[in-house]
């Protein structure tokens, strides 16, 4: 059957409302609850008013349609509030109620496609640790269980079991990687090193590290149980008596209508089941392979905050420095530079000696000497931009300048809030990177400059793109 034929069309439609986090919180409830006892729809109501009794009151009555309108809101209460979220639940196709026929209470039930999509729904939100290593042990037991057994009749649900077993355990060490290279990226863009620090060692290495991938490298049970598994799977598929077994066994269950059909998917299954652990190996390697990645990315990161100065005030430093190792003739170039982009000015006092005027001294002359115009020195200035370029991701920049647009969507050079260098060097990126493929935002150039501040910076426009 084609899956909106089982699930009503509406049914994911409380993931998009408004209301989308009190119904989930809502929905994971009544699945805790219906997993220890059946619950009547008045002991559920019960049991929302205990635990979110505020967030009932968040519910937009009017989103769903969940009243006769905003103005009943008012009068009503968290009962009911709780309700109406089940009234929505029962017209959407999550839950069901029925009548009990001796107590005559309504009770709720949950509909069988309801069930699964929850529990996948509750892992994905779980922090729950899932350990592999119980897939392996359960495989290799369930199969050896089943071929030690002198009547065989067992040989066909061991052979499923070990299928389930194996496609979880496949899709865990997948999720695993997947988890790693997620760890990976947020250590590439995250900016502070305090953030840092905490998402290496209170999530990665608490919750992935130590419960998950240290036992996968050193208790080692895939490598323990996998060899026994191979030989057992190898035996089956060799012996036409086992084969015979299991292909009576799997026509008992009703699955395929003739006996051809029942072999080719024991076959499918048992050869299935001998190359995902023949694969195992790779799979765990690449594993091995993301960690070092990722714990190797997160030391230089940490290396790079603990042993480099990042500040503004620092690049300026390094500026000023070379700006006093240089020729006259460069210091004026860069001058002008630092003037344009910084706003510097110059400054004096007056003392005793202001007023007095040094007699003019008289020039000898002498042959001219060659004038030596010196190439700018680039790399400075492109040196200060890969620096600060280092101190801010894209995600930095971005944020600051759309950050800073107005209804229209546009900002100038005259209403950017700048007050800090940081706010100065945000700008600069923010015009240098306009022109990537993937910036939200264009820039405009004018021509001129103008002051913003105690800053000097060109007349431009940044534009949201359309």
């Amino acid at each position: 059957m084609k899956l909106f034929e089982i699930i009503p069309y509406r049914l994911f439609s409380v993931f998009t409302s408004k209301n989308r986090e009190v119904y989930t919180d809502v929905l994971f409830a009544l699945q805790r609850v219906m997993q220890r006892q059946n619950v009547s729809r008045q002991e559920f109501v019960s049991v929302l008013l205990e635990e979110m009794e505020e967030e009932l009151f968040s519910l937009d009555l009017v989103e769903d349609q969940l009243s006769e309108g905003a103005e009943v809101e008012t009068q009503m209460n968290a009962r009911a509030y709780a309700q109406c979220i089940l009234r929505h639940f029962r017209d959407v196709g999550w839950i069901r109620l029925e009548t009990d026929p001796v107590t005559f209470e309504e009770m709720i039930v949950l509909p069988y496609y309801a069930i699964p999509i929850l529990e996948t729904l509750l892992q994905l939100s779980s922090d729950e640790v899932r350990e592999y290593a119980s897939f392996v042990h359960a495989t290799y037991a369930t199969l050896k269980t089943a071929q030690v057994e002198s009547d065989g009749k067992m040989l066909y649900a061991a052979l499923q079991t070990a299928v389930q077993n194996t496609r979880r355990l496949w899709d865990e060490l997948r999720m695993l990687l997947d988890k790693i290279y997620d760890f990976h990226q947020r250590a590439i863009n995250e900016a502070a090193i305090n953030q840092l620090l905490i998402q290496h060692f209170e999530e990665y290495k608490r919750q992935l590290h130590d419960k998950v991938i240290y036992p996968l490298m050193t208790v080692d049970s895939v490598a323990r149980f996998k060899t026994p598994i191979l030989s057992i799977l190898r035996d089956w598929q060799d012996d036409p008596e086992t084969l015979g077994r299991l292909t009576a066994q799997a026509l008992q269950s009703h699955r395929y209508s003739t006996e051809g059909d029942a072999v080719n998917a024991i076959l499918v299954e048992l050869i299935y089941v001998s190359d995902t652990y023949s694969q195992l190996d790779k799979l765990i390697a690449d594993i091995k392979k993301r960690q070092t990645a990722y714990t190797g990315a997160t030391t230089e990161r940490v290396n790079y905050y603990l042993n480099a100065d990042h500040s503004v005030a620092s690049h300026l430093a390094q500026l000023l420095n070379k700006l006093a190792h240089a020729n006259e003739n460069m210091q004026r170039r860069m001058l002008e530079s630092m003037v344009g982009a910084l706003g510097l000015f110059t400054e004096g006092f007056i003392d005793e000696e202001s007023l007095y005027q040094p007699p003019k001294k008289k020039c000898e002359e002498a042959s001219p000497q060659p004038i030596v115009i010196e190439a700018p020195q680039v790399d400075i200035m492109d040196g200060f931009l890969k620096e600060i370029s280092r101190q801010y991701n894209r995600k930095q920049v971005r944020s600051f300048i759309l950050g800073q647009m107005d209804a229209t969507g546009t900002v100038s050079s005259e209403q950017l809030r700048m007050h800090t260098m940081e706010d100065l060097a945000l700008t600069m990126l923010a015009a240098i990177q306009a022109d990537e493929d993937d910036a939200p935002y264009t820039v405009e150039f004018f021509g001129a400059q103008c002051d913003n501040g105690r800053f000097r910076i060109p007349r431009m426009v940044f534009r949201r793109r359309r």
